[in-house]
């Protein structure tokens, strides 16, 4: 293996000048060049030897070769390139200058090369012999520059193979030991700082014990921590495992070294620290192929080299996990929700695309075959979807498993239900990632006629509770019908619910049917009852479903208490649509020949209209006229009473305005005279009858008496037998009005027109007036005296008939109103307990 390598000592000079002391003695080109990048070779270039009095200060050759410990420094460099150091520096004492006393000359040897051309575990190279570990005073003292080294091809010592190490493990608890070391190892980074590893041992020792933890790992793994066989100050030293050596800096009882996970091997004493579970495992597994397995561990390091993953950390169990599923030698169910998902997240990040596909087939299998708890099923859920979304293909695969286990589910009729919503929510993760439904594609896989028909179907059902394979058919339906939907099916609207059925594809007709069929021919019509409502419940979101839906279950003839619920759910959709939807839901069902639910949803909404204040309910009116009209049914009559109420008062409103349209006047008026020929006043009970009577009156009550035209519509606005009736309620309305002028203008106007060319009038006229005053009398709202003062008072009564002229155009008629006011007074005096006209006079006025 080649490698690029300088060395480093004290000289008289070196390649790099004409100065003396510590330098570069001589490097490969290629080190020149990484050296000037900034990679730090430095590292590996200092030497301090052990504070020991039993060492000589200027030992000869051999003292120094055989006293003074070696500093064999191994581990990543820090730098742009990468590279991997390995060096070795030896203590030589004296310094170069002949005669000198002065110590601490050493040399460095080191090597350097890119961590990728690494194909040796570095433990094979402690022993090496490429390393140059002395450098001659007469070497040192050369005048001349140095040669520029070549790269060095370094050849592996011996003494640290693996059966070296095999042997050595199966010394006293040197397995045992191991473990712990590795564990510590694999952990040092997990805290808030790296906890550095310290071992006493004898140097060929701790070479074992380094060669171990290599053999572990393939060779990249290897590389990931530095180690080093003597630091004089370990807490300084940019090596992570080192070999303590007496004389160092410290002492491993000191407080100092308690951030150091301290291995003293002369002592039989280790860091007493527990470790998690799985990580044992891990670690039990390794050591146990080290010791008996090359096959085992060959297997297990070609997995590793499989993957992106050169890391040495904690992930390494979650390595071992995806090794030992691929290979199929763990269940994925062993594993706990938080290392299944470390598992799937290693996959995800360093496997190949076959481990990821085999770690999925594991999940999904796992997923599909048995029911497991909750939150086991979500993590594995949310694992596999990792995996499926790192590897798409999969998708495909998870996908046709689901469904064939949902179906096989359904069709078996013994599987919990619990276990079928474990593997649907899987299905729905899977199809949703793939724009899709599972119940949608469930929907074509499935027999719907087993499934309502078998032993777990709705004929077997007994009460209210639906079977849950007949539940999980209405949503599978659902499912496809939306589905069409979304694919553009129109349902057509007002017509039949078997014609709007027919209007989808494939089998999803024949599925509502079957679903409408099980819905109407239940022995048990709760069961029915229920399924119906749960399909309602499942379509509300599309109203034209819903409709269709009691449509179907109407047409087949349900029993009453099924039909009922499929009428209200109508009712429902009715109330709340538009006017179109309110017209397309009544032209199904007259499509059907069920008018009479058409007339039952009609008078639903009529029930709402007030006829006593037809403009509150003017909305409601307009809405139900043209739906009767588009309907070609009669208008019912709680409508045109209502509308001619709010027509007399609109025509109010309009009189009550500065500047109306005449337009708009006329228009109103006549159609109330149209109106009230033909008002249904007669279908209204007695007392509904008068207290309509008394709504239709107020309104005309405010502007009869402007306008003979006006006061004629008293004479119009109901049928011919209520004129009558209607003239005094208007007469009675004017009088609570409080204008006394305007209530006798009122009663002259309405004389007028009853003597008007007609025999016999003077006896209407009274008649009339005889009416209104019995229905005056005693009403505090009324001020009689007012009415009498006008009617009694010369001058008054000639006011009266001046306005009469100018607001009526017509000639007062004085004799036609003296006949109706002395009727009234005549009633008013004897309702008073006065004899006669004179005794009412004389309690009025005082004569």
């Amino acid at each position: 293996m080649r490698a690029e390598q300088i060395i480093y000592t004290s000289c008289r000079r070196g390649i790099d000048g004409n100065t003396s002391g510590f330098q570069n003695y001589s490097y490969s080109p290629r080190m020149h060049d990484w050296i000037t990048a900034g990679n730090g070779i430095g590292v590996m270039q200092s030497y301090q030897p052990p504070s020991r009095s039993d060492y000589p200060a200027l030992p000869t050759k051999e003292e120094a070769q055989s006293l003074y410990p070696r500093r064999k420094c191994f581990g990543m460099l820090p730098g742009p390139d990468a590279l991997y150091g390995m060096a070795v520096c030896s203590y030589i004492g004296r310094d170069y200058p002949e005669g000198s006393v002065r110590g601490g000359n050493f040399i460095s040897h080191a090597t350097a090369l890119p961590a990728t051309s690494m194909t040796r575990r570095p433990c094979e190279f402690l022993t090496s012999s490429s390393f140059l570990t002395w450098l001659d005073a007469e070497t040192a003292r050369q005048d001349s520059r140095p040669e520029p080294l070549t790269s060095l091809d370094i050849t592996p010592g011996e003494g640290n193979g693996i059966d070296d190490v095999r042997e050595f493990l199966a010394e006293d608890d040197h397995a045992e030991t191991i473990a712990q070391l590795f564990e510590s190892l694999i952990t040092a980074g997990d805290g808030d700082f790296v906890r550095k590893i310290i071992i006493n041992a004898s140097e060929e020792e701790f070479a074992l014990w380094i060669a171990a933890l290599q053999y572990m790992l393939p060779v990249r793994q290897s590389l990931n921590y530095g180690f080093s066989t003597y630091e004089y100050d370990p807490l300084r030293s940019p090596f992570h495992v080192i070999r303590a050596v007496d004389g160092m800096r410290g002492s491993l009882t000191d407080s100092t070294f308690s951030y150091f996970d301290v291995f003293d091997m002369e002592q039989g004493t280790t860091p007493q620290r527990e470790y998690d579970e799985a990580l044992d495992a891990f670690v039990e597994f390794a050591v146990t192929l080290l010791r008996y397995s090359q096959d085992g561990l060959d297997s297990f390091h070609a997995f590793l080299d499989s993957t992106t993953y050169t890391k040495l950390d904690s992930q390494l169990v979650a390595a071992y996990d995806l090794y030992r599923i691929t290979v199929g030698s763990q269940p994925v169910t062993t594993l706990d929700a938080n290392h299944l998902t470390a598992c799937v997240n290693f996959a995800a990040e360093y496997g190949t695309s076959s481990q990821r596909a085999l770690l999925a087939q594991a999940t999904l299998h796992a997923l599909v075959s048995e029911q497991h708890d909750a939150a086991w099923c979500e993590s594995a859920t949310n694992a596999l979807m990792q995996l499926v979304k790192a590897e798409p293909a999969l998708g495909a695969e998870g996908r046709d498993t689901v469904v064939r286990t949902l179906a096989h589910c359904l069709s078996s009729g013994n599987a919990p239900r619990a276990f079928y919503n474990q593997v649907h929510t899987v299905g729905e993760r899977l199809f949703q990632a793939n724009n899709a439904d599972v119940d949608v594609a469930l929907f074509h896989a499935i027999d719907g006629d087993a499934m309502l028909t078998g032993g777990d179907g709705a004929s077997g059902a007994t009460n209210e509770t639906l079977p849950w394979s007949v539940s999980i058919y209405a949503d599978l339906v659902t499912s496809a019908l939306i589905d069409g939907i979304n694919r553009g099916v129109h349902v057509p609207l007002g017509v039949p619910g078997r014609q709007m059925v027919t209007t989808f594809h494939g089998d999803v007709p024949n599925a509502v049917l079957r679903l409408v069929n099980t819905i109407t021919q239940q022995a048990n019509p709760s069961v029915g009852v229920a399924l119906l409502t749960r399909l309602v419940q499942l379509w509300q979101p599309h109203a034209e479903l819903v409709v269709m839906l009691s449509l179907l279950v109407i047409e087949q003839g349900a029993s009453d208490e099924v039909e009922q619920v499929a009428v209200q759910t109508l009712s429902h959709v009715f109330s709340t649509s538009t006017a179109d939807g309110r017209v397309y839901c009544c032209r199904s069902l007259l499509a059907d020949g069920r008018t009479d639910i058409v007339r039952r949803f009609i008078d639903e909404v009529c029930a709402s209209i007030d006829i006593m204040h037809g403009a509150q309910s003017h909305q409601l009116t307009s809405e139900v006229r043209s739906l009767c009209e588009q309907l070609h049914m009669a208008v019912p009559n709680v409508v045109l009473l209502a509308e001619q109420q709010d027509c007399l008062a609109q025509l109010a409103a309009l009189h009550g305005q500065r500047h109306p349209d005449p337009a708009v006047m006329a228009q109103l008026a006549h159609t109330i005279q149209r109106q009230g020929a033909v008002l249904p006043m007669v279908e209204l009970a007695p007392n509904s009858r008068q207290q309509y009577v008394e709504a239709l009156a107020q309104p005309l009550a405010e502007f009869a008496a402007d306008s003979v035209s006006d006061a004629a519509l008293q004479l119009t606005a109901v049928p011919e037998s209520f004129t009558g009736a209607y003239m005094q309620a208007v007469f009675v309305a004017a009088a609570m009005g409080g204008d006394a002028e305007r209530t006798l203008r009122l009663l002259t106007v309405d004389a007028a027109m009853l003597s008007t060319d007609n025999p016999g009038s003077s006896e209407q006229v009274v008649g009339f007036a005889t009416h209104c005053a019995k229905a005056i009398d005693g009403n505090q709202h009324v001020d009689v005296q007012a009415l009498a003062r006008i009617a009694d008072d010369p001058k008054r009564k000639q006011k009266l008939a001046d306005h009469y002229r100018k607001t009526l155009g017509k000639t007062f008629p004085e004799r036609t109103f003296d006949t109706a006011w002395e009727a009234m007074a005549e009633v008013l005096g004897d309702q008073q307990g006065r004899g006669g006209i004179l005794e009412f006079l004389r309690r009025i006025f005082g004569f």
